[in-house]
């Protein structure tokens, strides 16, 4: 308790502040990822609003060193004699720049450094959203013909393996007088890629549109971090132990996606699913 002094509440302030807005984020970017790269903006927008207003935040420490009878002010320190090269000592009674100002260009140059991670991490990222744009209802209808087929193409070539371009503008081509001339889309809630995907399956259009199927599959399974892939490897630590070392592949697999997908188990009914079970291994006979 005696190592908390003015600078430590400031530092732990400003940090706050940083890690919230990085952890609110980070929660939605697991279940958005058509949105990732605006998420990405608008947490680089709002870290770098935090580096402007440091001394609110300095304030604020304040207040906090009152409550707590701390002394609310940076030890001011002499600047420490310094040889020159003709053997003489220059003897400096004065100070440096102040040990506040000195720690707020510290915190800056970190601010600098997280904004500029995080435009570099998620650089690949806002080029894919952009190539992947042309996936939504919105940029369908609002792009030209010519622009269209231009962004078609390069996501075709990109995904060769997997989507024949031919035949991908064509469907791109008729999806977009499908929902231009037709109604069939108007009840459906698809200005997402995840909005259009679900109304092409519920409309049954799946055969019609395979190609852009497969590319808004692609889209949306795109890790935008690791962290849900670094999780499989956290519980299969977990699940597969020393004393479960003989368990087989399948069994293995079900208790992962069980185990990762927490929050769907919880809502599966347990009565059902022994019942179920309880049908398939059932032994005995109606006469």
């Amino acid at each position: 308790m005696d190592q908390i002094n003015y600078k430590f509440i400031c530092t732990l302030q400003i940090w706050d502040k940083i890690l919230e807005s990085v952890d609110k984020v980070n929660v939605a970017l697991q279940s958005k990822i058509d949105k990732a790269s605006e998420l990405i903006k608008g947490l680089t927008s709002q870290i770098q609003n935090i580096r402007e207003t440091v001394d609110i935040v300095f304030e604020k420490a304040k207040r906090i060193c009152e409550q707590c009878d701390i002394e609310d002010n940076f030890p001011e320190k002499r600047r420490k004699r310094v040889k020159r090269h003709d053997l003489s000592e220059n003897l400096d009674t004065g100070y440096d720049i102040s040990q506040q100002q000195s720690f707020k260009i510290q915190i800056n140059e970190a601010i600098d450094t997280i904004i500029s991670e995080l435009r570099w991490r998620f650089e690949k990222l806002r080029d894919i959203q952009k190539t992947l744009s042309v996936l939504t209802l919105k940029h369908i209808t609002t792009y030209s013909v010519e622009e269209l087929k231009k962004r078609a193409a390069d996501l075709s070539i990109k995904y060769s393996a997997d989507i024949n371009s031919t035949e991908f503008w064509s469907e791109i081509e008729t999806l977009k007088s499908q929902v231009e001339a037709t109604t069939l889309f108007d009840k459906c809630e698809c200005q997402s890629s995840m909005g259009l995907l679900k109304a092409i399956v519920e409309l049954d259009l799946k055969a019609m549109f395979p190609n852009v199927v497969v590319a808004i599959k692609i889209f949306l399974t795109m890790p935008v971090t690791v962290a849900s892939c670094e999780r499989s490897f956290s519980k299969l630590k977990l699940i597969k132990t020393y004393l479960r070392s003989t368990m087989g592949q399948e069994r293995l697999s079900g208790l992962a996606i069980l185990s990762i997908e927490r929050d769907i188990a919880r809502l599966l009914s347990y009565e059902n699913v022994i019942k179920d079970f309880a049908m398939r291994k059932a032994r005995k006979v109606n006469l």
